[in-house]
């Protein structure tokens, strides 16, 4: 930061240089037609000349000085976009640093997918196949090099894979052989498992979002995850179930529960998720509890899609501290949803629906450099804003402010956002704002001297609350306009109650010659005697 403050000071000396030469030509032009008229009016009138000299040497007085402090009140502006580039560029270099002192959560985008549940299902079937005599000729006289031979002896197709899991085949031939052919006897055993329907699921999930160490990144969240889930064994005989509950691969999960028809079960390679093989008896309902936790960004979807098969009793209840919170395009709406200041409940139902949707939420976050980035953008602006509402506020309340006294409130003013660029390597943003400026604050009520009788403290303690808006994501716009219309309305107080006060006072030039009515009427008259006396 301290190389960029360089560079404004070199570039305002060349600026400066570059404007010395045609203002100096223009000063010598201005003063020589200025001696010339002087000396024109010295011939004339002398007495004229000499007020006219003390008059333009106050007005000319007052001008640089104002001159003066407009130059210092734009450098602190250049300062301040020097201050702007420091920051900005430290968020730059911590983002691509390879190394950081405090952890990195790894949180991403979450989806979690439906589980799944199949049963094992055992099918027997016979085949009987005969291979005549000229068949068998023909291959003995082709040999098995010739890819033809062998596409005319029947054979068995396995079935297609169900769910990424190959069937089992279990194969066993009887030959039987005579003079015209040969009869094989196949007896085929398929083992597989096929889906089961979900009898019920009910979810929670609870989100509490909090800021990432590294202010160049947006918020994360910690979720925790909590799913019951229960099975029927529907058939009449007993069933061998598997039952799978995909994680998801966003970061690192923790917290691990696994519980099936209330036994805990260990839980070992997670690769594809949590699994449970079990025998059930007809008509068992087996209870699922699944527990753990994670932390991700951006968005949460549960991905129903993934299972096309008629949900029968689901629930899903998301509870976050983050208010904010959206739905992506073609996502589920939610059937109750509760808004309070300190966050959102979010609630979905479903009954006996079949569903290529899924629910995905989104979180809309802006990144603290982000914020930090359009504070110092309106920094100029705010500082500028003060100096312009300080001279009209001290010309309402009728006190004198003098050029040294704005000099000082600006500096003052434009330290509170240097202090809060330093600040933030070590503090959040709001902290940052609340320390800053609460002792720009006091520095700026010292120098106009607002603690004896407080007639300034109405606009400095409202530019002092303004930068703390910019943490308020969302609403900055409006908590500005908000600022705005309170200075205008203080603005419009005072200078009512100023006009008020200018008509209750009398009329000079009326009374006194009512005075002196009076007084004339009764001169020369002597006044009337006391009766008693």
């Amino acid at each position: 930061m301290v190389r960029y403050i360089q560079v404004v000071f070199d570039g305002s000396l060349n600026y400066l240089g570059k404007w010395v030469f045609p203002v100096g030509i223009v000063t010598l032009i201005v003063l020589a037609v200025a001696a010339l008229l002087a000396y024109l009016l010295y011939r004339t009138n002398r007495e004229a000349l000499t007020a006219l000299t003390g008059e333009t040497r106050r007005a000319l007085k007052m001008f640089l000085i104002w001159v003066f402090v407009t130059a210092v009140i734009l450098l602190q502006v250049n300062l301040l976009k020097a201050v702007r580039q420091g920051v900005i560029q430290r968020i730059e270099q911590a983002t691509a640093a390879r190394y950081t002192a405090l952890g990195d959560s790894g949180a991403g985008e979450t989806i979690q997918y439906v589980p799944s549940v199949s049963y094992n299902d055992t099918a027997t079937r016979t085949q009987r196949l005969i291979i005549p005599k000229y068949t068998l000729n023909f291959i003995n006289a082709s040999g098995l090099e010739n890819p033809d031979a062998l596409n005319s002896v029947p054979g068995w197709s396995p079935d297609e894979l169900t769910y990424d899991t190959r069937p089992i085949v279990d194969v066993q031939d009887q030959l039987e052989k005579d003079q015209n052919a040969i009869v094989i006897n196949r007896k085929i055993t398929i083992n597989r498992f096929l889906p089961l329907k979900l009898k019920s699921s009910d979810i929670s999930l609870r989100l509490n979002f909090k800021d990432r160490g590294n202010k160049a990144l947006r918020q994360y969240y910690e979720a925790l995850f909590s799913g019951n889930y229960s099975f029927t064994n529907t058939f009449s005989d007993k069933k061998m179930v598997h039952f799978s509950f995909p994680l998801p691969h966003s970061s690192t999960l923790s917290n691990f529960r696994f519980k099936v028809d209330g036994r805990e079960c260990p839980v070992q390679d997670v690769t594809r998720g949590y699994e449970w093989n079990g025998e059930v008896e007809p008509g068992k309902t087996v209870p699922v509890e699944v527990q753990y936790s994670h932390s991700g960004s951006k968005s949460w979807t549960y991905r129903l899609s993934s299972r096309r098969e008629a949900i029968s009793d689901f629930k899903l209840t998301v509870e976050s501290n983050n208010p904010h919170i959206k739905f992506q395009r073609g996502s589920l709406s939610t059937d109750v949803r509760s808004r309070a200041l300190g966050g959102a409940t979010l609630t979905w139902n479903l009954s006996n629906i079949v569903t290529s949707q899924d629910i995905s939420l989104y979180f809309s976050s802006v990144s603290k450099s982000e914020v930090i980035t359009r504070l110092f953008i309106f920094a100029p602006v705010a500082l500028l804003g003060l100096v312009v509402v300080l001279i009209g506020w001290a010309y309402v309340k009728k006190r004198s402010l003098t050029p040294l006294q704005v000099i000082l409130i600006s500096c003052a003013y434009s330290g509170g956002f240097a202090l809060t660029a330093y600040l933030l390597t070590g503090l959040p943003l709001f902290a940052a704002l609340i320390v800053s400026f609460a002792v720009s604050l006091v520095l700026m009520l010292l120098v106009a001297g607002s603690f004896r009788d407080f007639a300034m403290l109405t606009p400095l303690l409202l530019w002092s609350v303004i930068p703390v808006a910019f943490n308020f994501v969302g609403s900055t716009g409006l908590l500005l306009c908000l600022a705005g219309f309170i200075m205008l309305a203080a603005f419009a107080v005072n200078i009512e109650g100023v006009a008020m006060l200018n008509k209750a006072e009398p009329d000079a030039s009326i009374t006194k010659p009512m005075q002196e009515r009076d007084g004339g009427e009764g001169a020369g008259q002597e006044p009337a005697a006391d009766p008693e006396g």
